[in-house]
């Protein structure tokens, strides 16, 4: 309190006195900080007065403690919460393919855990505080510029992570930002109907896409996220370019390959039974940490007191994510066998595989109903780049690329957000909601954002439980 109270700007003057003529003088009554200041005493001989000092430093740089408490705790819970995640799925991989060093696995996932500390709570930190900032600077100000601007502001934190993370970053944010409009849109129009099982329609469809690009081609997917389904996936890169070296020959498309030289030697039925096996190792232990961390981040006091309950519900909801994916990838590997051999095509295949995508697809109806919605939203932005890319025949526009343009186009979409999620609540998705209030450490300022977003809770009839595995 003593050295803020002597780096505050002396704004008033000394107290009441008489002046040399006689005359009384109306002069200000020093502030409590200044008349600290003045004292040469020890801090506990006047507790009232360093309790009205602490106070008129709240109200006057309110905007620097509101930035550093925001950015400290979305430091310390989104940083633990990767560390976390990062030390069980490594972890589980240093354990099964030994692999990996344990010197290795903590330097990985400590620089990842770091990292992401940094973004949440840089972000965070910089929007509480410019928009409590502006506040005080133009308390006229729609709220709503306020909002924008903040995030404006917060947005270039996004660099500190690595050009994948960034563009990951940015189509999901945008494609956020689109469902927030969309919902604005519904609501001021009402009369226009839903489509009946519209998400699991635009779900098979995102698949369809980026399974074409996965088989044939690669070039227009992102390198990390390219790993990612060809691990899960049911066919090796030797298999898959093999293929592509036959759809794309310089004569023409080839004449396919048989399907024991694409499975290693093995039939359909086994190679399909392998395919279902690895989806199922694979996917289980990875579905049961992302289901189970956010529980234990977010809910812990009611985990607590409902373990049975809630392992039960973590199990379950395991069990519907591993069988929807171990289901995905087997039933590819099960069409394209059964294409194979059934139909015997006189040359390699190319919008074939987009239809076996879609086909494996149908999974998503082993999910819950309120989860296939946020289904449809993560493979969306990555189907729509695909395309582009695709249709730019090379490499293409990806925004990883342009003079970081992901960092506008996260701006822009976080801003939508955070401003509809401010001012109109109701048009934000719950579970949305939920994890701007948790990751970015906000309580609700108005009545209006309190009574809606309520609690943080995880129940059935809460589709905040959808924040687990694909937030």
């Amino acid at each position: 309190v003593f050295f803020a109270g002597m780096a505050a700007p002396a704004a008033e003057a000394g107290a009441n006195g008489t002046a040399g003529n006689g005359a009384v003088s109306s002069r200000k009554p020093q502030s409590p900080l200044a008349l600290l200041r003045s004292r040469s005493m020890s801090l506990l001989d006047d507790p009232e007065l360093v309790q009205k000092a602490l106070l008129q430093i709240n109200q006057r740089h309110r905007w620097i403690f509101d930035g550093i408490n925001a950015s400290i705790k979305s430091f310390v819970l989104m940083g633990g919460m990767r560390l976390f995640v990062g030390v069980a799925l490594k972890g589980l991989k240093l354990l099964r393919a030994k692999r990996l060093t344990l010197d290795e696995l903590i330097q990985e996932v400590a620089a990842q855990s770091l990292r992401t500390g940094l973004l949440f709570g840089g972000f965070s930190g910089w929007w509480h505080g410019s928009e409590s900032l502006f506040g005080q600077m133009a308390p006229r100000a729609s709220p709503r510029a306020r909002t924008f601007i903040a995030a404006l502001i917060a947005s270039p934190w996004l660099l500190v992570e690595q050009k994948d993370f960034r563009h990951t970053c940015a189509i999901y944010t945008m494609a956020r930002a689109v469902q927030v409009l969309f919902n604005r849109f519904r609501k001021r129009h009402p009369e226009i109907p839903a489509v009946p099982h519209g998400d699991s329609l635009l779900f098979i469809l995102s698949s369809a896409q980026i399974m074409f690009a996965y088989a044939l081609r690669p070039d227009t997917i992102p390198e990390s996220y390219y790993t990612f389904i060809r691990k899960i996936g049911p066919m090796t890169e030797s298999q898959l370019q093999s293929v592509r070296d036959r759809t794309y020959a310089p004569g023409g498309r080839g004449p396919p390959q048989p399907l024991t030289a694409l499975t290693g030697g093995r039939s359909a039925l086994e190679a399909c039974k392998k395919t279902y096996a690895d989806g199922l190792q694979r996917s289980l232990p990875m579905y049961f940490t992302l289901h189970l961390v956010p529980r234990l981040a977010f809910g812990l006091p009611k985990f607590l007191s409902q373990p049975g309950t809630s392992m039960l519900q973590v199990l379950e909801n395991t069990l519907r994510s591993t069988v929807m994916l171990t289901g995905f990838v087997g039933n590819y590997m099960a069409v394209f066998s059964a294409h194979r051999e059934l139909y015997k095509p006189a040359q390699e295949g190319r919008y074939e595989f987009a239809l076996f995508g879609g086909i494996a697809a149908l999974s998503i109806f082993c999910e819950k109903r309120q989860r296939r919605p946020e289904l449809a939203l993560y493979v969306l932005p990555r189907a729509l780049d695909c395309f582009v890319n695709a249709v730019a025949r090379g490499p293409g526009p990806r925004v990883e690329g342009r003079y970081g343009l992901e960092v506008v186009v996260f701006a822009l979409s976080a801003a939508c957000v955070l401003t509809y999620y401010r001012s109109e609540p109701d048009v934000v998705p719950s579970w949305i909601k939920t994890t701007i209030r948790v990751t970015l450490a906000d309580t609700p300022k108005d009545t209006k954002l309190r009574e809606t977003t309520g609690d943080i809770r995880f129940t059935d009839d809460d589709d905040s439980s959808v924040l687990s595995p694909y937030a």
